[in-house]
């Protein structure tokens, strides 16, 4: 029965693209950032997206393309990769050794895609996977730059499941039908990272499903230590205003930040320690003190 080993092959694929990572910088936003305020506040962040010549570990990248929050494009080639080229790649994007042939390679362009990322915040539709060929294609070539160090990539596929509050995995046309964001027929970089970069501006102008989720409360002054992702830990005098509980089902508490002097969202469980006017209060009694106000 030849279907077996067609089913498991897809497996292994869609394992693969949703393990595979590029860089432990590349992901979600820390737990504090809005992602509203910082899509209408930063005027400086980038969309990225690429064409591959394959899935899996020897994948590199054939087209790439970078437009920023006005949709000006930093950046649009195709790449002449070392490698050949898959034919369930050729057919999803069109791309085959001929188109290529003149193209430049990844060295050849390298540097005038890190002076574009270098220190910006890059958005990409499920970056772990663009990061992950990028890096991989600097692999191939046997080069390391220092650059990518500095990159910020940021999700939009993440972003767009904590704004719809559903199942992570929503594919960008799917996404882009339910905001109302014109999809492109052809599947090519420069058309998906335009694509990308209107779905992000759609989010930034509608309520997200946490926000429809809040539950208000009167505002509760306190003072904390908190803990973000990387394991950093501040002080931070907020006022907490709601709270929410997202899709993974923690509890975030809506506040004020007057260190930031912006909103900011503050998952509970990250509270490490919490004090009110009246002195010390347990991480555990927060949420059970602004339910009885």
């Amino acid at each position: 029965m030849i279907w077996i080993p067609a089913v498991i092959l897809l497996a292994v694929i869609a394992f693969w693209v949703m393990s595979r990572g590029g860089g432990e910088n590349v992901g979600a936003f820390s737990d504090d950032m809005e992602f509203a305020d910082f899509v209408k506040q930063n005027d400086d962040w980038v969309v990225l997206d690429t064409e591959t010549t394959r899935l899996g570990p020897k994948a590199e990248v054939l087209e790439i393309s970078i437009v920023d929050k006005t949709g000006k494009v930093l950046l649009d080639t195709l790449v002449k990769p070392k490698g050949s080229i898959s034919a369930q790649s050729k057919a999803v994007h069109g791309i085959d050794r001929k188109m290529v042939a003149d193209a430049p390679t990844w060295p050849e362009i390298a540097a005038k895609f890190e002076d574009i990322v270098s220190n910006r915040a890059v958005f990409a539709y499920n970056a772990k996977f663009d990061f992950g060929v990028i890096e991989q294609t600097y692999d191939r070539w046997n080069l390391h730059p220092a650059a990518m160090q500095n990159v910020q990539g940021l999700c939009a596929m993440i972003a767009y499941a904590d704004h719809r509050g559903g199942s992570r995995w929503h594919k960008l046309k799917d996404a882009c039908d339910h905001e109302g964001v014109d999809f492109p027929e052809q599947h090519r970089a420069l058309a998906d990272a335009e694509a990308t970069r209107r779905l992000i501006l759609a989010m930034s102008e509608r309520p997200s499903a946490k926000k429809t989720a809040q539950k208000k409360t009167d505002p509760v002054e306190m003072s904390i230590v908190y803990c973000d992702a990387r394991g950093y830990e501040t002080q931070r005098k907020i006022r907490v205003d709601d709270y929410y509980k997202n899709p993974k089902g923690e509890v975030v508490l809506r506040a004020w930040c007057y260190k930031k002097q912006a909103e900011r969202h503050f998952k509970l469980d990250n509270i490490k320690e919490a004090s009110g006017p009246d002195g010390e209060i347990k991480t555990a009694e927060i949420l059970s003190q602004l339910v009885e106000q």
